[in-house]
């Protein structure tokens, strides 16, 4: 397949042609907001690429040029910084996908400012996410799902919040990769809700649900099941860190068993605070202290307690059989390591707890006495 499907009409796009004057080309660029644009020869054939900066750095060599005087410059007095390699309409999509992977990121990502860098990494973005978007519609309806996993899991590293992810989980399902693509879904989630603070897109939890219904449609022996419902022998470090998704799913499940064999949990919500004792809002600090305040925990909780990330300033844990004495202790080892690299750390934590087996007597929220 070519990429002659993939093309636009040439009357559809804007260009200049290689003769025009200054003044022409301005005249026709005035109306819209391209950082940069095609230059043609009378034959129609692609000859270069013209940018802002291309015309402000030609502007240095006229001295006293006003607009009358642009009519006697020629564009093509204008050297150009960078021209694009052309390709024709019976490029195949092989070499289509050759142009993506070439294809590494942000363009000039240390000069962030500068606005004719941000015009042209937005258009460079553009036109990779465009092409790239056509590119898995040809693998998805071909089935080269290994072609596509590859292009995607580079997508979703440049740009974690644009979805590529649910395309991923679509070739890793493809593939039959399905603890891969799980395991995709809950690093994608946990991503979303720390950064952003919010829940998976539709599009991935879609592909979340067919790839319950892909798991479920394959029959295994139970050896399979057991080694597939395993822990890896590095998640087995520390207390169990989950998603918030998953630690209701537990929740639900100590709660209920609680009840039939008589351990009382406990439930904790250790909260990062500002000087004022407000939740800390978000920011690199709170990122720093937030990392700092998941290492701890993992190391701090018993191996059989669990714990999850509640919101940007908050963890969420649940202690197996304990009492209030004990939430305490373990709030007092949980500050003391919080604090260990920088003191002051100490007064921006505090802690909530309560049984997790509701009485009929209504319950109250226990501070920490050490509460800031």
């Amino acid at each position: 397949m070519n990429i002659l499907f993939f093309l636009s009409p040439k009357q559809d796009l804007m260009y200049v042609y290689d003769d025009f004057t200054l003044r022409q080309t301005l005249e026709k660029w005035e109306n819209n907001r391209y950082a940069s644009i095609p230059v043609l020869n009378r034959q129609g054939k692609y000859v270069g690429t013209l940018t802002e900066g291309d015309i402000l750095w030609g502007l240095k060599k006229f001295h006293g040029l006003d607009l009358e005087a642009a009519e006697d410059v020629p564009i093509s007095a204008f050297p150009h910084k960078r021209d694009y390699k052309a390709v024709t309409v019976t490029t195949s999509m092989d070499q289509m996908i050759e142009a993506l992977e070439l294809y590494t990121g942000e363009f000039l990502a240390d000069f962030g400012e500068e606005e004719w860098v941000q015009a042209e990494r937005a258009q460079l973005k553009k036109v990779y996410s465009d092409a790239l978007k056509e590119v898995s519609e040809y693998l998805l309806k071909n089935e080269e799902f290994d072609e596509l996993q590859k292009l995607t899991s580079v997508a979703s590293e440049l740009y974690p919040f644009d979805e590529w992810q649910a395309v991923q989980m679509q070739a890793l399902i493809g593939l039959e990769r399905y603890k891969e693509a799980m395991k995709l879904y809950e690093q994608t989630s946990k991503h979303y809700f720390e950064e952003l603070g919010v829940t998976p897109s539709e599009k991935l939890v879609e592909q979340y649900r067919y790839l319950g219904s892909r798991m479920g449609s394959r029959h295994r022996v139970i050896e399979e099941v057991q080694a597939d419902l395993q822990e890896s022998p590095g998640e087995k470090n520390g207390a169990f860190f989950c998603s918030l998704a998953g630690f209701r799913d537990c929740y639900r499940l100590v709660y209920r068993m609680s009840e039939l064999n008589g351990q009382m949990p406990w439930l904790m919500l250790c909260t990062i605070i500002d000087g004022k004792g407000y939740p800390a809002k978000g920011g690199p600090r709170l990122d720093r202290m937030s990392e700092k305040l998941l290492e701890v925990m993992k190391r701090s909780l018993r191996h059989s307690d669990f714990f999850a990330k509640y919101s940007p300033s908050q963890y969420v844990i649940l202690l197996q059989g304990g009492n209030q004495r004990g939430c305490e202790l373990v709030y007092k080892r949980i500050s003391e390591r919080f604090s260990e690299e920088k003191k002051g750390w100490a007064k921006n934590l505090k802690y909530s707890a309560l049984p997790a087996i509701q009485t009929e007597k209504e319950l109250e929220f226990l501070e920490g006495d050490d509460v800031l």
